[in-house]
């Protein structure tokens, strides 16, 4: 569990929905996402529209400017992550862009 008020930045080891390989190292400053923000789903959104826009992370698609953006977030177990908070510090993480988690495999 992160404490905000000591930590401002997470470093996150992001993954593309069921690969094991290609991790994308993401910096997410939390007390900038929460400027502003009404509840911490909106964090949550901020949070995913940072991970997308990441080098590597971003695919074509029919989202903003053609591209498809993260709409959800699980760890290694599958097991999805609805609050920015509940992550951890060097966590590895899988994006998915609305599909259930699908498991890792090796390529």
């Amino acid at each position: 569990m992160i404490d905000c008020e000591t930590l401002l930045t997470i470093v996150i080891k992001v993954f593309e929905n069921g690969k094991s390989d290609g991790e994308v190292v993401f910096y997410f400053n939390l007390r900038e996402a929460e400027k502003g923000a009404q509840d911490k789903l909106q964090v949550m959104e901020r949070f995913l529209d940072s991970c997308t826009s990441s080098q590597g992370m971003a695919k074509s698609g029919s989202g903003t400017a053609g591209r498809m953006v993260a709409r959800k977030v699980f760890t290694r177990d599958g097991e999805e992550i609805s609050d920015v908070l509940d992550l951890e510090y060097d966590q590895e993480i899988w994006l998915s862009y609305g599909e259930d988690f699908k498991p890792l495999h090796c390529e």
